[in-house]
């Protein structure tokens, strides 16, 4: 007898000029960075948790709209998390996704409507700050043994 597994997972697309674009998602990787040691004191070490490259390949508008199907989940999991830029790649300020500064895609701070039969249209009521974001579940498991998180990056214009 075979047994099948069907993984349901959530989707996120950017809607532009009544087309839907699909976010794709990226894992983060985690690098370790070591602690400084002053006379045999030794620091603690962090994690540094980034995406490769400058950008995301995802461009939207600070008024776009964002479509998401939350999956099996609910649409208040997700988050909109801001970016830092660095030379060759986007880093989280913080080792944990839950510690750093974080939008819920919720009423208060968007406009959101159903799309279809399980999606939601999610547009902000107010305009985006340019930079970069992701896009986290906050039910989501880590993806490996650092602890990396499976995200949908976006770059507002």
């Amino acid at each position: 007898m075979t047994t099948l597994f069907i993984l349901l997972y959530w989707h996120v697309w950017v809607l532009m000029n009544g087309h839907l674009e699909e976010v794709r998602p990226e894992q983060t990787a985690t690098e370790v960075k070591p602690g400084w040691k002053i006379v045999d004191i030794q620091t603690r070490s962090h994690k540094v948790r980034y995406l490769w490259g400058v950008s995301s390949m995802q461009l939207f508008g600070p008024t776009d709209t964002l479509v998401v199907d939350p999956g099996e989940g609910v649409l208040a999991d997700f988050v909109l998390v801001p970016l830092k830029r660095k030379a060759e790649y986007r880093r989280l300020n913080k080792e944990k996704m839950m510690d750093n500064k974080y939008q819920v895609l919720d009423f208060h701070s968007f406009d959101i409507t159903p799309y279809g039969d399980d999606a939601f249209r999610v547009t902000p009521l107010k305009p985006l700050a340019p930079g970069e974001y992701l896009i986290y579940n906050r039910n989501s498991e880590p993806m490996s043994e650092m602890g990396d998180y499976e995200v949908y990056p976006i770059t507002v214009k």
